[in-house]
């Protein structure tokens, strides 16, 4: 018998000697903050693709997997754990279901569309609606595509596309 280190109930060791918690509940409250969202937060360092590992009782995996598990049942091997609030490291069992990945991306694409992607909204964007112009005057004036891609970090390739309007063909 062991006492649980959170609510001090008294339980059973369930697989190993050390257990310190009771149940998932118990393990997860010490490290849990609540957002204005209703999203539980771990309070520990993400990995490098924003997802929380963790283990529990021998069982190591992701967070938000493992909250689901234990909180709602098993996990077909070809469903995954979604989040309806859209934040990976949320392990409120209220804001998981089950789907798969083409679901999943429908799902988040109807929740968060992200229409405008053109240009300077575009997370991968290199220049800006000035930059643009700028180029685009400074071609009029036979400017080397050479000088230009190096001085704004581009290749002449995209210089070219740039002026003939392949690319940003929303501004003027």
């Amino acid at each position: 018998m062991a006492t649980c280190r959170k609510c001090n109930k008294t339980f059973k060791y369930t697989h190993f000697r050390n257990e310190r918690y009771c149940s998932f509940e118990c393990h997860i409250k010490k490290n849990v903050l609540e957002n204005e969202n209703g999203c539980w937060l771990l309070n520990t360092q993400p990995r490098k693709d924003g997802y929380i590992q963790m283990t529990f009782r021998r069982m190591t995996g992701l967070a938000h997997r493992l909250s689901y598990m234990n909180y709602k049942g098993n996990i077909d091997d070809d469903l995954i754990v979604c989040h309806t609030c859209d934040n990976r490291n949320c392990i409120n069992p209220d804001h998981l279901y089950l789907g798969t990945h083409s679901t999943n991306a429908i799902d988040r694409q109807n929740r968060n569309p992200r229409a405008d992607q053109k240009g300077q909204n575009n997370h991968a964007a290199k220049l800006n609606e000035c930059d643009v112009k700028n180029i685009r005057k400074e071609a009029k004036k036979e400017l080397d595509l050479e000088k230009l891609a190096a001085k704004y970090g581009i290749s002449h390739r995209y210089i070219k596309d740039v002026i003939n309007g392949r690319r940003w063909s929303h501004v003027n």
